[in-house]
């Protein structure tokens, strides 16, 4: 028996008879815990809840914070995303789910998929699509640095006017 429930098909095995132990199941049910962590298809889980592989939630998920792997050592030929000629082909909805009738807003991924293919992914058996919508993050940057780029840019132009206009005005 375990904390909050029952384990079957496992076997126990404790260092001296106390923590650090582990469950090993007997079968493909790759369930593991450590020293307070739970590890799922990984036998040395370092977090409260350690996850190898996807992962399929059909519901909420609350936290404080996701953090994404971005650091440059994981990542190969870099360069700067595009900006607003992508975001500008992208379609913010507001829409209800067809699960429960609640409101949401969002992108549709089909949509996403014709303009940043690569942040859309297709499960297998479903054929449901789903979008990186954090990764979105890299275009909307770029977009706003654009933006911000070319209000500076009218920013000077309008003085510029102003400035001949009021030589003109003054004589």
């Amino acid at each position: 028996s375990a904390p909050g429930g029952t384990i079957t098909n496992c076997f126990l095995t404790a260092a001296g008879g106390f923590s650090p132990w582990q469950v090993t199941p007997t079968n493909i049910n790759n369930i593991y815990y450590s020293v307070g962590n739970v590890g799922i298809g990984n036998n040395n889980p370092t977090q409260p809840l350690h996850v190898t592989g996807d992962t399929l939630i059909t519901g909420n998920v609350t936290a404080n914070g996701f953090f994404y792997s971005s650091d440059r050592r994981l990542k190969q030929n870099i360069r700067q995303a595009k900006g607003i000629e992508l975001v500008s082909r992208l379609r913010g909805v507001e829409f209800q789910w067809t699960r429960d009738g609640k409101p949401d807003i969002g992108v549709i991924a089909q949509e996403v998929e014709k303009v940043i293919p690569e942040l859309v992914a297709t499960d297998e058996n479903t054929g449901i699509k789903s979008v990186k919508l954090a990764n979105l993050v890299a275009v909307l940057i770029e977009s706003t640095k654009y933006l911000n780029n070319e209000n500076l840019k009218l920013h000077k132009r309008i003085e510029k006017l102003e400035k001949k206009n009021s030589q003109f005005s003054s004589k």
